[in-house]
């Protein structure tokens, strides 16, 4: 089968592989007026604190593409207790912490 292709909407160049689609931040990120992000946020490229009250973290959902070596990739935002945050910055550099 052959690469799989798709033209842009955004840039109108075609690009080769399956596109992955997500956002840079959870929703309620949008919620904080611009000016005062800087100091209500620490955002990451897998997660989030607002306020020191909102916990949120980015998976990814990966859906196999028949017929295609790559899968199609959803970036999905959710969020977490302040524990289960913790843990999550405990464990994140391990390699095997599905378990957690």
């Amino acid at each position: 089968m052959p690469d799989f292709q798709f033209t842009c909407a955004t840039c109108g160049e075609v690009h080769t592989g399956i596109p992955t689609f997500g956002f840079k931040f959870p929703i309620q990120y949008l919620q904080v007026p611009e000016a005062e992000r800087e100091t209500r946020i620490s955002l990451g490229s897998d997660d989030c604190v607002i306020d020191e009250k909102g916990f949120f973290v980015r998976g990814l959902i990966e859906i196999p593409v028949h017929g295609y070596d790559d899968a199609f990739i959803w970036g999905a935002w959710v969020s977490l207790s302040e524990a289960n945050y913790l843990k999550f910055v405990e464990y994140f550099d391990e390699d095997k912490r599905s378990h957690i």
